[in-house]
């Protein structure tokens, strides 16, 4: 989980300028998307974000504040797949090294099952929580 978090925090602070502040959790995921990434058909890890980041998102990368439903759902994707492609970066750095499957939107949930969760609150109350599910080794 540390190194998804780094990711995170880095993606959030250097692509989109962002100041995260963790939080000890989120209790409303009633307007959240949540899309996985599934690392070396060990580990699953989910990301969910609010509408209000979805939006926030959209005005910083896209320059658009009224993103469609589809705009919404390919953000929700894309910004995972920074933070693989960020923590893949670390993961080498370390000598270790795992494969990331194409991102896939999941719906408007929490997800179901997972082993460790981190939150993190934005400007403009944006939220995002991180999950994980599985654990991987070094290659």
């Amino acid at each position: 989980m540390e190194l998804f978090k780094e990711s995170c925090l880095y993606v959030l602070e250097n692509t989109l300028s962002l100041v995260p502040q963790e939080s000890l959790s989120c209790d409303d995921f009633s307007h959240s998307a949540t899309s996985s990434i599934l690392l070396s058909n060990q580990i699953r890890v989910y990301l969910t974000s609010n509408l209000e980041f979805l939006k926030l998102f959209s005005e910083i990368m896209l320059g658009d504040n009224n993103p469609s439903q589809e705009t919404l759902e390919d953000i929700s994707k894309e910004f995972i797949n920074l933070v693989a492609g960020r923590a893949k970066m670390i993961a080498e750095s370390r000598d270790e090294s795992f494969n990331i499957s194409t991102p896939e939107f999941l719906g408007y949930n929490k997800p179901d099952s997972y082993d460790m969760e981190f939150h993190l609150q934005l400007a403009q109350a944006a939220k995002i929580s991180l999950f994980t599910k599985g654990s991987y080794g070094k290659k």
